[in-house]
C-alpha cells in the first residue's frame, strides 16, 4: 500500500512540473521584442505570439502584421488570416 501511495505521490509531482514547464505563463518566457522560437524552452509569455523571422528565430509581438503567416484570425492585427495575415 505505500509503494502505491509513493508512486501516486511521485506521479503527481512529475505532472505539476510538467505542467508549468509547459505552460505559457512559465517563468522563462520571453517578453514583448524578445527572440523566441516555437518551442517550449523559448516561448512567448501570455497573449504574446511568436512572429518566426526564420525557420528557426523569431520576436514576441501583441500580434502578427500583415504577410506574416497564420493559423489563427486572432493572431493577426488585421484578424483576417487566410495562410498569411490580410
Amino acid at each position: 500500500m505505500a509503494v502505491i501511495r509513493n508512486y501516486l505521490a511521485l506521479t503527481s509531482m512529475l505532472v505539476m512540473c510538467s505542467t508549468a514547464l509547459l505552460s505559457k505563463s512559465a517563468p522563462h518566457c520571453a517578453e514583448i521584442g524578445m527572440d523566441c522560437t516555437k518551442t517550449v524552452s523559448t516561448h512567448c509569455c501570455g497573449e504574446l505570439i511568436c512572429h518566426m523571422r526564420d525557420n528557426t528565430h523569431g520576436t514576441c509581438k501583441k500580434c502578427l502584421p500583415s504577410g506574416a503567416s497564420c493559423v489563427n484570425s486572432v493572431h493577426c492585427c488585421t484578424n483576417s488570416c487566410l495562410i498569411k495575415c490580410k
